[in-house]
């Protein structure tokens, strides 16, 4: 499996969480532009561990859910 290309950060966050809840809608209401697009990602953790193993090898899952963590895109 190869490491999907970063375009935009992402910001993961435990859904189960409330605080961490609010902190991914207060950025998600904060990445909006006037056009609608995102200017970052906002995805549970556990959507799917196999993604978040592709998209940063060395996070590990249960590490991830004690705190949001912002992957950001390989800047060349």
């Amino acid at each position: 499996m190869t490491t999907p290309e970063l375009k935009k950060p992402i910001l993961l966050f435990d859904d189960e969480c409330g605080v961490c809840r609010h902190i991914a809608g207060w950025v998600w209401r904060l990445a909006q532009t006037k056009s609608g697009n995102m200017t970052i990602l906002i995805r549970p953790i556990g959507d799917d561990p196999e993604e978040l193993r592709a998209l940063n090898s060395s996070l590990d899952i249960w590490d991830a859910y004690e705190t949001i963590h912002v992957l950001m895109p390989d800047v060349p």
